[in-house]
């Protein structure tokens, strides 16, 4: 899957299978999401993000219009984001 960039309208549900790890990025809007593998909901204003896991299964609802960024995480670069963070921290 590459990045899409996704409209969800009032109260429609949107289902995300994550066969990778995705990160969903909230551009406009509102978003209440449920994922299968966490045991709380999450509610995303514009500019929030959450990342999940490789496997599960997405339910997106917006409160009004909401626009996502959906993209794939390279495993790889999640590792390589977390080093660098360290690293600054340790400076």
């Amino acid at each position: 899957m590459q990045e899409e960039f996704t409209c969800i309208s009032r109260s429609e549900l949107y289902v995300l299978q994550a066969d990778v790890a995705q990160l969903v990025q909230v551009v406009r809007g509102r978003i209440w999401l449920t994922e299968s593998l966490r045991s709380q909901d999450f509610v995303l204003d514009a500019g929030g993000i959450h990342r999940a896991l490789p496997g599960a299964k997405l339910l997106i609802e917006a409160e009004g219009e909401a626009w996502l960024k959906i993209s794939p995480i390279q495993t790889g670069t999640l590792h390589e984001a977390a080093a660098s963070k360290q690293a600054a921290l340790q400076s």
